[in-house]
């Protein structure tokens, strides 16, 4: 005869199914290889009745589930916090953007890779617009990139730590910097050659910079990306041992 005892671990919503099975006095004894085969690879016992499967699919369920961590409460309101500068540089970006562009000459348009600059009432309609067009694709990335903070920042003020969208979020900004580095990078030589395409031959440039604020910003991402990858393996390990327990 045997029971399905289901165990509790911790503040844990995952329920560790195990079966104790008793030999009666009438019954045979298996032999070792029986015994393995009964417990298959590992060793571990195997559900065979429908009460136990049913409790298998409901623990793998479980644990596919976000894990709530109760956080202190200064932690929550400093990540929420975060979380509304995060929401206000979302509506800010796009503003300053916007007026930038309405008036650049007002501003003082500079070309960072051209020596000198160039004058903006030098350029024709077709320049202004094509450094308007390509300046948008860093703002997005870069907007992207504070979306998923934001999002990462509110999985944590719901106390989801470790839980398989926080983890994604944390990938998800790692790749944005990375992207807005490469992306930088591209546009640089592109941006030099459309601002100085109207001076004379001998005068057109074809700039490539890379400086220390796109390193911090390359190896920022990087480290987010990787941290992303351990925080994973953390999880899967976790999960592992508690089907061992």
């Amino acid at each position: 005869m045997g029971w399905i005892l289901p165990r509790r671990m911790g503040r844990s919503r995952s329920a560790v199914v195990r079966r104790i099975r008793y030999r009666t006095p009438s019954e045979p004894r298996r032999s070792p290889a029986q015994a393995a085969g009964r417990r298959g690879g590992l060793g571990f016992p195997l559900q065979t009745n429908a009460r136990g499967s049913e409790l298998n699919v409901i623990h793998s369920t479980l644990n596919e589930q976000r894990v709530a961590m109760h956080l202190p409460a200064h932690v929550i309101v400093n990540v929420r916090r975060l979380r509304s500068l995060a929401t206000l540089a979302l509506v800010l970006m796009p503003v300053l953007f916007l007026l930038y562009w309405l008036s650049p000459q007002s501003l003082g348009f500079v070309a960072p890779t051209v020596p000198g600059g160039v004058a903006w009432g030098s350029l024709s309609a077709g320049q202004q617009w094509m450094a308007r067009l390509l300046s948008l694709i860093p703002l997005a990335v870069a907007a992207w990139a504070v979306w998923r903070l934001r999002t990462l920042l509110d999985c944590y003020a719901r106390g989801e730590i470790f839980s398989l969208a926080a983890i994604g979020h944390v990938a998800g900004v790692g790749k944005a910097w990375l992207v807005w580095v490469g992306v930088n990078m591209v546009l640089e030589p592109i941006t030099s050659v459309l601002m100085t395409w109207h001076l004379p031959q001998g005068e057109r440039m074809l700039a490539v910079r890379l400086d220390s604020d796109a390193l911090i910003a390359a190896l920022l991402g990087s480290t987010l990306w990787v941290m992303s990858w351990v925080m994973k393996a953390g999880r899967r390990a976790v999960r592992e041992n508690e089907q061992f327990i």
